[in-house]
């Protein structure tokens, strides 16, 4: 179940974008890695075996203190999670415009984007974003089950095996985000021998890529402010109904792929 659970969180809309937007982002250079969701994966792997010792090796009289603790500090990822992904969102949805107008970047553009992926194409900048995210709400919920399952099976087991719960966690967590990254990689790398094709499938994913970026970040923007803001009307109306239910991330993967194949058989079809 733990490692089930750590799928489960790798699939989480958050990490879906982060991975995609850093890879957007970093898709023209030539050293560009596709181990972006592995180094983002370790660093939040880090902030969860951390939170998860500490439950273990304090007092169970304690364990609540610790929990608020780690709630209150956990708007730090939310912030973190919100800035990066609208700011990346932003400028990829300036990049697209720029490619269907045939314009010129800004200067604060140009200065914004040097920043980004100065910040995003480099193994301890997506390890730093990672331990960042750790301390959203989702992490902190998790790991504070994650804590309170394994203190109670301690009674009477060796520490290091009630232990193996996080490490089950992070190994699938790890696994899916660098699954994650290899694939987005893939795509974003894709070559097409028509020009023409390969002007559309990059403007294509582009504003994709952007539209969960920004899609994502003001959910959370609206989940800061009103809480679970969709669930609370999911009377309303049945848009609150339908996104409080479906994971946007996931949605917007599947279409980036759907455009994967639609221009894979089209390029067949330019061949023949």
């Amino acid at each position: 179940m733990a490692y089930g659970a750590g799928l489960r969180h790798a699939l989480d809309a958050d990490h879906l974008a982060t991975i995609d937007s850093a890879l957007r982002l970093d898709v023209h250079r030539r050293d560009g890695s596709a181990g972006a969701g592995l180094f983002f994966s370790l660093g939040h792997s880090t902030v969860v075996l951390a939170m998860c010792a500490l439950f273990f090796f304090v007092g169970e009289s304690i364990q609540h203190h610790v929990h608020l603790y780690m709630m209150q500090w956990s708007v730090i990822g939310n912030l973190v999670s919100i800035v990066f992904l609208l700011a990346a969102g932003m400028m990829t949805l300036l990049d697209g415009r720029r490619e269907v107008f045939h314009g010129r970047r800004g200067r604060l553009l140009i200065l914004c984007r040097g920043a980004m992926h100065y910040f995003s194409a480099r193994p301890w900048g997506l390890y730093l974003l990672g331990l960042l995210f750790a301390l959203g709400f989702d992490t902190t919920a998790e790991v504070s089950l994650l804590g309170v399952s394994a203190t109670q099976l301690m009674r009477g087991v060796s520490v290091w095996r009630v232990l193996l719960l996080p490490c089950l966690f992070t190994a699938g967590m790890v696994l899916c985000d660098t699954l994650d990254g290899i694939g987005a990689w893939r795509l974003y790398r894709q070559s097409w021998c028509n020009m023409f094709l390969q002007r559309r499938y990059r403007l294509y994913l582009t504003f994709i890529s952007a539209s969960m970026a920004i899609s994502i970040s003001i959910i959370q923007i609206n989940y800061m402010i009103k809480g679970d803001l969709f669930i609370k009307n999911s009377n309303n109306g049945c848009f609150y109904f339908v996104i409080s239910r479906i994971n946007i991330g996931l949605f917007f993967s599947f279409i980036m792929v759907f455009v994967w194949i639609v221009f894979s058989i089209r390029r067949r079809c330019v061949k023949r």
